[in-house]
């Protein structure tokens, strides 16, 4: 028994993380394949790679973006002009408009008076034909002997009168030219033969309903042989002073 005993206390206990593992499988023990980790920055560039867009679809982006513009462009074009028409549509209905309401001034009848006293003077009737009052209206009026009609009247130096009238739509306005002073025999005859013309200018400025000042100018000649005189038309012409 004592020896017994010794030898059990001679045995030492091996320590349990050198000791193999007999008890376990043997399936266990033998080696385990290691896993991989993935390389995350790997498949990170290979993802980010993979969603960006090719460069046939980024063309095909820029190119529809830049019909997009083009497109725009030719629409706001096009209302631009469509707006600048129809101005000009509008303008020149007003001025349709304003043309034909307007007041208009011309000649209803010349007569050459008897010579008194030497003197010869003409009287032109001037008549307002349109659908509206003539405003202010103010005439100068010429009238002169000579061979030949006159080139350019110098309006400036004729005298105006000092104020204007008031002629309504159908409404007259006498207008004497002259006087011709000292008339004599000699000059009838040179008339009456054609030697000598008798020549009347006129410049006549009103405003019209619209406030613009128009401006009607005429001159005629006048045949002095037989028993009645022939007034002869040279010009006539109407225009607006300053039009906007």
């Amino acid at each position: 028994m004592v020896l017994v005993l010794a030898f059990v206390c001679q045995v030492e206990p091996v320590p349990a993380n050198q000791a193999p593992r007999q008890s376990e499988n043997p399936a266990n023990n033998q080696a385990t394949p290691a896993i991989k980790t993935p390389n995350r920055a790997t498949e990170t560039a290979i993802t980010t790679d993979n969603q960006k867009p090719a460069p046939d679809n980024i063309r095909r982006s820029e190119y529809v973006q830049i019909f997009i513009s083009g497109f725009v462009a030719l629409v706001i074009l096009w209302q631009a002009w469509i707006y600048n028409q129809q101005r000009k549509i509008m303008r020149e209905q007003k001025r349709m408009s304003a043309t034909s309401e307007r007041a208009y001034m011309g000649v209803k009848h010349l007569e050459i008076n008897p010579i008194i006293n030497n003197t010869l003077t003409v009287t032109v009737i001037i008549q307002n034909g349109g659908k509206t009052p003539a405003w202010d209206y103010r005439a100068k009026c010429r009238a002169g002997l000579e061979e030949t009609a006159p080139l350019q009247i110098d309006w400036g130096s004729c005298p105006a009168p000092e104020r204007g009238s008031f002629v309504p739509a159908g409404g007259e306005k006498d207008s004497d030219f002259g006087p011709l002073k000292g008339i004599t025999q000699e000059m009838v005859d040179a008339i009456n033969s054609k030697k000598l013309t008798l020549f009347i200018d006129a410049e006549c400025r009103y405003l019209d309903h619209l406030g613009n000042r128009q401006v009607f100018t005429f001159g005629y000649s006048f045949e002095l042989g037989g028993d009645k005189a022939r007034a002869l038309e040279r010009y006539q012409t109407h225009h607006t002073e300053n039009p906007d």
